[in-house]
């Protein structure tokens, strides 16, 4: 096998080859994802249980010293949550808008996976900048496990209901 592919072969048995330099920024993503079903078991469990899985990335004011880069996953299907909490996703209400995030969920219907990327209002730009391509980085890999292309949504908020 050539270096700069890597092998990750997944709980369900599937075998996925990875370009290096798509792994080398986050390659904790997939290596912690190797013991969970593989992207493809995740889009085909999502399609067969009717889920449209969205992926929202947005920024919103936590208070007013602190703000957060936010993930929020809607209609999960069941092989992806086990991975989604791993990788410290929690279930919460979605969010309205940039200053109302979700709180606990009322009910399975308006409840995201959500993830939270938080920084001080006294943060250097270019230290935003380096955590905004890291979310970029796990909307990317999160990306693979949806049932339907452009899915990942950047700057918008789930529509629950």
């Amino acid at each position: 096998m050539d270096a700069a592919v890597q092998a990750i072969t997944y709980r369900c048995g599937h075998e996925e080859f990875l370009e290096w330099s798509a792994m080398t920024s986050r390659e904790d993503l997939y290596r912690a994802a190797e013991i969970f079903p593989c992207p493809g078991c995740c889009r085909l469990s999502a399609n067969e249980s009717q889920l449209d899985t969205q992926v929202f990335v947005n920024m919103q004011q936590l208070s007013e010293g602190m703000s957060a880069l936010v993930v929020e996953v809607t209609q999960v299907c069941v092989l992806l949550e086990e991975l989604l909490a791993l990788m410290g996703y929690v279930r919460r209400e979605g969010s309205l808008d940039e200053l109302h995030p979700g709180g606990a969920p009322r009910d399975e219907q308006h409840a995201v996976w959500r993830k939270e990327f938080w920084f001080a209002a006294a943060t250097s730009p270019f230290q935003v900048i380096a955590l905004l391509d890291l979310v970029k980085d796990e909307a990317r890999w999160l990306s693979n496990y949806l049932p339907e292309p452009n899915a990942v949504h950047y700057l918008g908020f789930p529509v629950l209901d």
